[in-house]
């Protein structure tokens, strides 16, 4: 049986380093939080919506970086259409 694969995806996340290692935007709770995963983050299709992001949440936000992700197999990335 063959396994499905989602597309490959890219994006701008916002994101900043705690104790050395990376962290990006997400929401949890319906609150901004940080994340460690960077599947989980929040992606922005155009990098200057991801500035606008970061200017209001001020000095948290140290960077923006462009990521790919994929193919991820649909088991483990969960079904996308």
């Amino acid at each position: 049986m063959s396994e499905k694969l989602t597309m490959e995806e890219s994006g701008f996340l916002i994101e900043r380093s705690i104790g050395g290692c990376p962290v990006w935007l997400c929401v949890k709770l319906e609150q901004f939080d940080w994340t460690p995963d960077s599947l989980q983050a929040i992606r922005f299709c155009r990098r200057e919506d991801a500035d606008q992001l970061a200017a209001l949440i001020g000095d948290d936000a140290e960077l923006i970086t462009e990521h790919s992700w994929g193919p991820i197999p649909a088991a483990e990335g969960g079904e996308r259409e």
